[in-house]
């Protein structure tokens, strides 16, 4: 039923944690998942330990330089299961993704989500976080309803359109999301491939949102991120994801990447999903508003400090730079009020994510997950 695909680079002990995870479920589910392994580490390591897996496993090895989006696209080409599943090595998989699988099945939708209000991250051993302290091994999460949302299309990609900076929201996702394989292929027949700009997530989901007839949002943890060294959940945390462009190794790895000069040229999350989401959406014709750029100048002015000269290169491109500039203003109230409002949540809860529950020393997924499918596994999956 389910194509898991996971890319992995140079991080060895996640990838088996996280076919851990697996094995336990191919005990239960046997017929119901395949695994795609695109790995890209410096040395081919993991060969003999996935031949002895027991369940059906693609390894596709190299050890070329791939940017993260041309390693996501091979794997495109392995998919075989009704419905495909693209996570980071680093992440946690819950077994109640087949009981969300089945429900889709026989609902007919074409993609799900986790709702934004499902607050759950593991972090592991060794990750410091710049406000949190030291919270290697440990799992936060909140209480979960169970609800299946169905969502409006089209409200989903004028949100997302407001706020491209933001990263996919509620639009339907490959990566870290259930996506029917249809979808998949009907994407890569209009446009040649799935994965685009120089992130994953969004570039694809805004283009899966253009054919995607049906899809939801869940109230349940069926996907977990996780945060382990290297990763960009990890250097969010320690506050290390904003810096120089080409001198990134995510960027670097592209070789020939056009940064359109309307977003700022430097790294950070905030210019990263906006140059994917700007190259997708004019692949379907379309391209940003004064008021979406506006948005985007103001978060990096005020979250990305030390890279204002950037930002004013791209302002320096508007004709009318007055209009722009009052946008802006409007924006700076709408961006500091809810950057407060989401704030206020953390104070009363003192966790990451402003989750209400942790539990400790969990060495790695596998184990965080155990912990948390435990919690959740009654929790019946209502569609609303």
């Amino acid at each position: 039923m389910i194509t898991f695909v996971i890319p992995t680079r140079n991080r060895q002990e996640c990838l088996l944690s996280l076919l851990g995870v697996l094995e336990r479920f191919y005990a239960q589910k046997s017929q119901l998942f395949n695994v795609v392994i695109l790995d890209n580490s410096d040395k081919e390591t993991l060969s003999q330990r996935v031949t002895n897996l027991s369940f059906s496993v693609e390894y596709i090895y190299s050890n070329e330089q791939l940017s993260v989006v041309d390693n996501f696209n091979q794997g495109v080409n392995y998919l075989s299961g009704e419905y495909a599943c693209f996570i980071g090595d680093d992440d946690l998989i819950s077994e109640r993704i087949f009981d969300l699988a089945e429900l889709m099945k026989n609902q007919a939708i074409d993609a799900a989500v986790v709702s934004p209000k499902t607050k759950a991250i593991y972090f592991w051993p060794g990750i410091v976080d710049a406000r949190w302290g030291d919270v290697g091994g440990n799992l936060y999460f909140s209480e979960c309803s169970g609800k299946v949302r169905i969502i409006d299309t089209h409200s989903a990609i004028q949100a997302s359109k407001s706020r491209v900076c933001d990263g996919p929201l509620n639009l339907p996702r490959a990566y870290s999301g259930l996506i029917a394989k249809r979808c998949i292929d009907q994407v890569v027949e209009k446009y040649g491939a799935l994965f685009g700009g120089c992130s994953p997530d969004i570039y694809s989901s805004r283009l899966l949102s253009s054919v995607v007839k049906r899809y939801v949002v869940v109230e349940l943890p069926f996907l977990v991120a996780g945060a382990s060294k290297m990763s960009t959940s990890a250097a969010r945390s320690e506050r290390s994801d904003i810096g120089g462009l080409r001198d990134n190794d995510h960027i670097g790895r592209f070789g020939h990447l056009h940064w359109d000069p309307i977003i700022p040229e430097f790294y950070s999350p905030f210019t990263v999903w906006s140059q994917s989401y700007l190259h997708a959406e004019e692949l379907l014709g379309g391209k940003f508003s004064p008021s979406t750029l506006a948005y985007l100048y103001v978060k990096c002015l005020l979250f990305a400090r030390g890279n204002s000269k950037h930002v004013m290169n791209s302002i320096n491109l508007f004709g009318n730079k007055l209009q722009l500039l009052m946008l802006m203003a409007v924006k700076s109230i709408a961006v500091i009020s809810g950057y407060c409002f989401d704030k206020l949540p953390l104070l009363i809860n003192q966790r990451p994510g402003a989750c209400t529950h942790e539990c400790s020393e969990l060495l790695d997924s596998d184990n965080a997950m155990q912990y948390l499918d435990s919690y959740i596994k009654d929790i019946p999956l209502n569609l609303i």
